[in-house]
């Protein structure tokens, strides 16, 4: 336990310094300033002097996560002049989210969704999911495609139901089947016969990853998945992505997880979405080199 709090306070301070380091570069190639890019590069230096401590080899068990997915259309999503806009008391006050934007996801592909708060990034996947209603534009998913959804704030998940009833629900299980099933997303008993609404965050995140698994989607719609995930889980989740069969279009701040997971990032900024190849890290350096 010790080493691992001793892992993540250091992965915390290298993010911390990494993150000074682009902002210095940054400001440095802005302005034309020099010491800005000389103190960017001696924190990057530093950084790379660092002695890593070793990620701690955790005794627990992990969750038993195998997403399946199946080949389906290989047009999996076309996004074409797509709108969006809030109207205001007037004209002058409509809130723009989308402005004729236009998107192609292929079958297999692993897209992350990048940008800054507020942009509209899960306002999208819900426009996808068709819980949302663009305002012009076209929105089609190919015809042999089964939607999976995880949301951030856990808001596909009903509080009052028990955890065998919800996996229940998803699929035709047994109670005993249910509780097995649950047991290898890391439940106890007396947590399967609890209530949703008992469990902490992460514990809810495990269970949402239960139901994808169950849903037998082949395009996945993940908002934030690893925020309340620990290590071991997280490591679970990629190792399952890399093995799926159909396509994904994850919303993430984890710039570790999309550089292991994704192979093109599309930025939503300014009503538009903007395409780039590569995980985030070619991601953050297109962006640089763009100025």
């Amino acid at each position: 336990m010790r080493q691992q709090a001793l892992f993540q306070a250091q992965q915390q301070e290298i993010t911390r310094l990494e993150a000074a380091a682009q902002r210095l570069l940054t400001w440095g190639k802005i302005y034309n300033n020099e010491k800005f890019a000389a103190r960017g590069k001696a924190i990057l230096k530093r950084v790379e002097k660092i002695e890593r401590v070793d990620r701690p080899a955790l005794d627990r068990r992990r969750m038993d996560l195998q997403l399946s997915g199946w080949r389906g259309s290989s047009k999996v999503l076309e996004i074409t002049d797509l709108d969006k806009v809030f109207p205001g008391a007037t004209p002058a006050d409509d809130q723009i989210i989308l402005a004729g934007a236009d998107l192609l996801l292929w079958h297999g592909e692993r897209v992350g969704l990048v940008g800054p708060n507020g942009a509209g990034k899960s306002l999208l996947l819900r426009m996808i999911l068709g819980t949302e209603e663009p305002s012009g534009g076209r929105l089609v998913l190919g015809p042999s495609i089964t939607v999976g959804h995880y949301a951030q704030e856990h808001e596909t998940l009903d509080y009052g139901r028990s955890l065998i009833e919800t996996v229940r629900r998803a699929a035709p299980l047994s109670e005993g089947e249910a509780v097995g099933f649950l047991g290898a997303f890391l439940f106890t008993y007396e947590q399967a016969c609890g209530l949703v609404g008992n469990l902490s965050g992460g514990q809810r995140s495990r269970l949402q990853m239960a139901l994808l698994m169950l849903s037998g989607a082949n395009f996945l719609l993940l908002d934030e998945p690893t925020n309340n995930l620990d290590i071991p889980s997280a490591e679970v989740l990629e190792e399952a992505l890399s093995r799926f069969e159909g396509t994904v279009l994850v919303v993430s701040h984890d710039r570790y997880f999309l550089d292991r997971v994704v192979h093109r990032v599309v930025e939503l900024s300014d009503g538009a979405l903007t395409e780039y190849t590569g995980g985030y890290s070619d991601y953050f350096e297109a962006r640089l080199a763009r100025g």
